[in-house]
C-alpha cells in the first residue's frame, strides 16, 4: 500500500509541476524567452515505470504521463516515496545526496536538467513578470 499511495504522489507532484510551469509562461518573460529553445524530453520516473516526461517543442512545453522511449534526459528513480521527498525537499543539495546515495541515476544531455531547474525557479516565483 505505501507503494501504491507513493506512487500516487510522484504523479500528482509532476501534474502539479506541469500547471506551475503552463503558469510561468503566461507570467514570466524569461520563461516564455526560453520555451524557444532547442526541442527535449525530459522524463522523470521510478524504475518500476511509475512517472512522466516533459516535453519542449513549438514554443511550448507540455507534460505527459508515462515513460518515453527515448528522453534527451532521465531521472529514473528506485522509489516514488525518494522521488518525492527529494523534489518537495527545500535544499537542493538533496537530489546530490540522493545520486550519491543511489536513489536516482541520472542520464542523457544534462544541459536539458540545467533548463528544467532554471524554470522551476521561475515558476515557483511568486508574482507577475518573475524573472
Amino acid at each position: 500500500m505505501p507503494d501504491f499511495l507513493d506512487n500516487l504522489k510522484l504523479r500528482g507532484l509532476l501534474r502539479i509541476t506541469a500547471t506551475l510551469l503552463k503558469r510561468a509562461e503566461t507570467r514570466s518573460s524569461r520563461f516564455r524567452q526560453m520555451l524557444g529553445e532547442d526541442a527535449f524530453v525530459l522524463q522523470i520516473a521510478t524504475e518500476a515505470g511509475t512517472g512522466g516526461h516533459f516535453i519542449l517543442a513549438n514554443g511550448g512545453i507540455r507534460y505527459q504521463g508515462g515513460v518515453h522511449p527515448a528522453p534527451d534526459f532521465a531521472q529514473i528513480w528506485r522509489r516514488a516515496g525518494d522521488a518525492v521527498r527529494v523534489m518537495t525537499s527545500p535544499d537542493e543539495a538533496e537530489l546530490m545526496r540522493a545520486f550519491n546515495d543511489g536513489l536516482c541515476r541520472m542520464q542523457g544531455r544534462f544541459t536539458v536538467a540545467l533548463w528544467f531547474n532554471e524554470a522551476m525557479k521561475i515558476a515557483r516565483t511568486k508574482g507577475s513578470d518573475c524573472p
